[in-house]
């Protein structure tokens, strides 16, 4: 996860979408890609998330 924020930007924890605001389109975008409770590393989910933008 440490990478993720590095690499992007003003980019913050949990910022799902990248739109450089942690709200409630994160939780969502979250939600929506059922990555939530998966057994999937962390640099996997991030990915997930990113490409559901």
């Amino acid at each position: 996860m440490h990478t993720h924020i590095t690499d992007s930007p003003g980019s913050r924890l949990g910022d799902t979408n990248l739109d450089s605001r942690f709200d409630s389109a994160d939780l969502v975008s979250a939600f929506q890609g059922a990555t939530y409770e998966s057994n999937q590393p962390t640099a996997q989910r991030v990915l997930t998330f990113a490409s559901r933008d």
